[in-house]
């Protein structure tokens, strides 16, 4: 057979195999075969210079599938796959220069890789390009605007943090100017995440109304979210709104229920509250002994009004009610 026909057939055969890499979004592996024969194909393909599989293999050497792991030749794959615009290779590629992972440390040729792939769109590139300006490092001072612009570009489909982040921004004017509404909407975004710390914020600020019009419905069903989830904050917060009757009837049982679950984790504002409700029979019967011992619990953990209040009720109280309220006060704080 001529040596010009047998070239025609190589190249036929090369250009085939590489168009079927392309096709796979996993170019050389398959789930379907062993560790073993996944890293011969990807050794070959990657060979042939299809970025895919370059990065797969350097994927392989990094976690030792079907290969002994060797993270000097995980690096030199993932720059070669890098080097050929593989946008995930790039961010693994930084990644590896910034922790030292077979190559000399980096600080600078790691930004530059993280860079590209953050330029490129892919998010977790992004988010830590972002992390890195709004923390500031060694190499990288601190710039809020620098963080604004490149957490705009996920485009609201960033993690919670990170909306919570561009809300506070906002909030703060700190790389970006002053702006309540705006802010408002961001940390609804995070809220909406399911963290019960941002949902406590919102609803705080449909209470207030900062950023939102007042709505003590809506404050209730966030603070009620963030409440399950065992927020003490949220849980007080509840425990004032149905006291006080803001935005509804009162409910002196719903109000001591929250109460007493945020006092019993610790939170001290609770903790006070629930020295006010027994000593006033606020829904429940009045109790000296518990409210000098919720009081004093508070005093112990700082509150400044629980000393006076103290004073007070001992007024109302015999030597035995004290002693018993300090001797309850004392157990519950070595308990807890």
């Amino acid at each position: 057979m001529p040596m010009a026909t047998i070239r025609r057939i190589k190249i036929i055969l090369v250009t085939a195999l590489l168009l079927l890499i392309a096709g796979n979004s996993w170019a050389c592996w398959n789930k379907s075969v062993s560790d073993k024969t996944n890293y011969s194909n990807c050794l070959t393909s990657a060979k042939l210079g299809d970025k895919q599989s370059q990065y797969v293999l350097g994927w392989i050497y990094e976690v030792g599938r079907g290969a002994e792991r060797d993270v000097q030749k995980s690096f030199v794959w993932y720059r070669k796959s890098a080097y050929h615009g593989h946008v995930v290779a790039q961010y693994k590629l930084s990644q590896n220069y910034a922790a030292g992972s077979g190559v000399t440390q980096d600080h600078q040729k790691s930004l530059e890789w993280l860079k590209r792939a953050a330029d490129k769109g892919y998010p977790r590139a992004i988010t830590q390009i972002g992390n890195l300006y709004f923390k500031g490092t060694e190499q990288i001072p601190k710039d809020y605007g620098a963080a604004f612009r490149w957490y705009k570009k996920l485009a609201g489909k960033g993690s919670a943090e990170i909306l919570y982040r561009m809300a506070w921004m906002y909030e703060n004017g700190q790389g970006v100017a002053t702006d309540i509404n705006k802010a408002f909407q961001w940390y609804l975004k995070a809220a909406e995440k399911g963290v019960p710390e941002y949902q406590t914020i919102v609803a705080s600020m449909y209470r207030d109304g900062r950023g939102a019009k007042i709505s003590y419905k809506q404050a209730i069903k966030w603070y009620r979210r963030a409440a399950q989830q065992g927020d003490q904050a949220a849980q007080y917060h509840l425990g004032v709104m149905y006291g006080e009757r803001e935005g509804g009837k009162r409910d002196y049982d719903e109000s001591f229920r929250w109460f007493q679950r945020s006092a019993e984790k610790g939170y001290v504002l609770s903790q006070y509250r629930l020295c006010l409700i027994y000593s006033d029979g606020l829904g429940v019967k009045d109790n000296l002994v518990a409210a000098h011992m919720w009081c004093n619990i508070a005093k112990k953990n700082g509150h400044s009004d629980a000393m006076g209040k103290m004073f007070e009720l001992a007024g109302r109280m015999d030597f035995s009610q004290i002693d018993q309220a300090k001797r309850m006060a004392r157990k519950w704080i070595k308990a807890h």
